[in-house]
């Protein structure tokens, strides 16, 4: 063991207890692979790289010992390749530049870390020089610029940690990610076979700016946690949501089909964010016992509020690219209290099963209101609806604009149009009875009736 106190006034230091190293970098140096590096109160200006040797960090407490980065190094603490094993410990990171930066080591730990205030990331996980993974562990990241935690073609798992208030980048006013996880990307592109993999369990993503979790090109399971309060990008005063995935695109908005996200979001709660509060580009999700609600509309021209959307691929630069679908599945879940559409889709499919959709709202502007909203746009739409209660919608309980749907088992409760069918795009809208469907107000004891009354679709992407 290697002990540190940086108010150590001698000047034979040798690492024992009775004569520390002043600095974390001396002791770092002195320390044999495998050793421990034990930090004594304080705060220790200095950029900390730990390479080709595992070395635990171990700090009294977060509250206690403070390491401040400076503008010269890349994070507070650089966990750099070789250094599979090694752990940071009850330690508080801030500074000049990213609070932890790992690249090129496994099996790494990050543990009762408090990263704050940082002039730029708070955590970030690289493949730039060679495979990372991190178990980060009741933590708390908060404060930091641009990005939270951002994961690059690595493997990261995060339990009982919160992740808050990330403040848009120095200068452009944008961001400000709570999660972001994607491909390994390097100056000169990016490798869509180096997927990162990220475990969100037992955790807290709440206010966050632009996105709460970004998903592009990779795999994520979100399981008990929560994500709140996501805040409108700064700038544009644009997004705001919860959860977002995406197949990798190229600057030129050209979306990878061979890189489609994967998202798994069971037994969680997401709400209170804006435009949407889970939304799936061209890519596939499963919803499983989630609570997905309370969403708002877009700052910028107070439009959407939607609670999930599931659309194809596209991008402001590209467009939409028909040939790269959603598949959403949601399954004994809520999707309550949202605007404009509970649940819309537009060239992509859906199925549902054993969930509530419920309370959905007009915008602001009166436009909407439908709880499930089926547009084919480009390509057919498909979407299948059963054992399942849409209750309360302002306009459509249910609304095929030139989909083809099928319906079994489920009420359809309260809506100025329990089934509203109208053609788009080409195609013609296709009702499935698969019956014992109930329709009516305020009990459902009707047959459910398709009608055709004129109504406008939601833009899918307005």
């Amino acid at each position: 063991t290697q002990h540190v106190d940086g108010s150590y006034p001698g000047s034979d230091s040798d690492g024992s207890a009775e004569r520390p190293w002043v600095t974390i970098t001396e002791a770092v140096d002195a320390c044999a692979s495998g050793g421990l590096v034990a930090i004594a109160a304080g705060s220790y200006i200095e950029d900390v790289v730990v390479a080709y040797k595992a070395v635990t960090l171990w700090g009294v407490c977060p509250e206690q010992v403070e390491v401040a980065g400076t503008s010269n190094g890349d994070a507070a603490i650089v966990i750099h390749e070789g250094a599979s094993g090694s752990a940071v410990r009850n330690l508080s990171l801030t500074g000049a530049a990213d609070g932890l930066a790992v690249t090129g080591s496994v099996d790494v730990t990050a543990h009762q870390l408090w990263v704050h205030d940082t002039s730029a990331w708070g955590m970030v996980i690289l493949s730039a020089y060679g495979p990372a993974a991190v178990a980060i562990t009741d933590s708390l990241v908060e404060q930091s610029r641009q990005l939270g935690l951002l994961v690059d073609g690595s493997q990261v798992t995060i339990e009982r940690s919160v992740i808050r208030a990330t403040q848009p980048a120095l200068g452009s006013n944008s961001d400000g990610f709570g999660i972001a996880a994607q491909v390994g990307c390097t100056s000169q592109g990016c490798d869509t076979s180096l997927r990162s993999a990220v475990t969100i369990r037992g955790s807290v993503v709440e206010q966050n700016h632009a996105m709460g979790v970004f998903l592009a090109g990779s795999d994520m399971l979100i399981e008990g946690s929560v994500i709140r309060f996501t805040q409108p990008d700064l700038a544009s005063q644009m997004t705001g949501r919860g959860i977002a995935i995406q197949p990798t695109c190229d600057a030129q908005g050209i979306c990878d089909a061979n890189s489609r996200a994967n998202l798994i979001l069971r037994s969680s709660f997401v709400y209170h964010n804006h435009d949407v509060g889970l939304f799936v580009g061209g890519s596939d999700a499963l919803v499983e016992s989630t609570v997905i609600g309370g969403t708002l509309p877009r700052a910028a021209g107070l439009v959407t509020g939607r609670g999930v959307s599931a659309l194809m691929a596209c991008t402001v630069e590209a467009g939409c690219d028909p040939n790269i679908r959603s598949a959403i599945s949601l399954q004994n879940s809520v999707v309550e209290q949202n605007h404009d559409a509970g649940i819309f889709v537009a060239g992509s499919d859906l199925a549902v099963h054993s969930t509530i959709v419920r309370d959905t709202i007009t915008r602001p502007d009166g436009y909407f209101g439908d709880g499930i909203a089926i547009l084919s746009k480009l390509s057919l739409s498909t979407a299948s609806l059963s054992e399942s209660l849409v209750d309360a919608s302002a306009r459509a309980g249910v609304a095929s604009f030139g989909s083809a749907m099928s319906i079994d088992k489920t009420t359809i409760r309260c809506a100025a149009f329990a089934l509203e069918g109208e053609d788009s795009d080409q195609h013609s809208y296709d009702f499935v009875d698969l019956g014992n469907n109930r329709c009516g107000c305020p009990d459902a004891n009707d047959t459910c009736s398709v009608v055709s009354s004129g109504l406008a679709p939601p833009d899918p992407m307005p």
